[in-house]
């Protein structure tokens, strides 16, 4: 039996290296593609990630916002509320009269309710004693005096210029010449009796205690004295009170 010549065997080998070659490299490109796809969708995920959390990221803020409103608004409302009660609750104390020293002027005395106000500052409920001294000016040749009605009898509220207080419950300014006793000292009270003369009856509702000075019963706000510190009571309208220090010592409802 006769070989086919070296010449066509060499061709023929040749001819399946080439196919193998070419099947091997059909199969790399094959997964080369498909590394590439499968790249093209992670990142097309990871990039989609983002949007689909936003939206909840919103939510949360927009829950956030709506709860500070929410804190805010009642807080307002309870201000509101405690303003209207301020406002609405009855006389601190008697009339005051606010004798007022203003460097170039004569001194000017006026007349004053004892109603309870409300300091848009503090956000307080303060009596008229407190509103007084906490707006008196306090530079160089002010003086702010505040005294009872009660306790200054005969004072010519419209005399120019205003004769000094008898007796000052509270006062503010460096132009003040004589010291004003400490609020949780001072209360309304009468003057001294003199030789021969009978104090006055006490006008208080039987069963109010401590009495002032002047035999009166204390309401709620009115400042208390010194020794009577920490002391219950009954106020004049049956209230039970207790003197606290509250911005200075005070009667407040126990």
């Amino acid at each position: 039996m006769s070989m086919p010549p070296t010449g066509k065997r060499l061709r023929k080998r040749h001819v399946i290296l080439l196919a193998i070659a070419a099947i091997l490299l059909i199969g790399v490109i094959a997964n080369l593609s498909g590394s590439g796809k499968d790249q093209a969708g992670k990142q097309r995920e990871a990039n989609s990630a983002p949007a689909t959390a936003t939206p909840h990221a919103g939510s949360l803020a927009a829950r956030a916002v709506s709860s500070t409103g929410s804190r805010a608004a009642a807080k307002a409302a309870a201000l509101v509320r405690a303003k209207h009660a301020c406002i609405g609750r009855p006389p601190a104390s008697g009339h005051i009269y606010v004798r007022v020293i203003t460097p170039g002027m004569s001194p000017q005395a006026q007349k004053l309710g004892g109603r309870w106000g409300w300091d848009h500052t503090t956000h307080k409920c303060v009596t008229s004693v407190q509103r007084i001294i906490a707006a008196a000016p306090r530079s160089a040749g002010n003086c702010t005096q505040v005294g009872y009605v009660s306790d200054n009898s005969g004072y010519d509220v419209n005399a120019m210029p205003a004769a000094p207080l008898a007796n000052v419950v509270a006062h503010a300014g460096p132009a003040c010449a004589t010291p004003a006793p400490a609020p949780t000292q001072a209360t309304p009270s009468q003057p001294a009796p003199t030789a021969g003369q009978v104090p006055p009856a006490s006008t208080a509702p039987t069963g109010c205690h401590p009495l002032t000075n002047g035999g009166n019963c204390y309401e709620p706000g009115e400042f208390c004295r010194a020794s009577d510190h920490g002391v219950s009571g009954v106020a004049g309208d049956g209230e039970s009170i207790t003197c606290v220090d509250n911005d200075g010592w005070r009667w407040e409802p126990a």
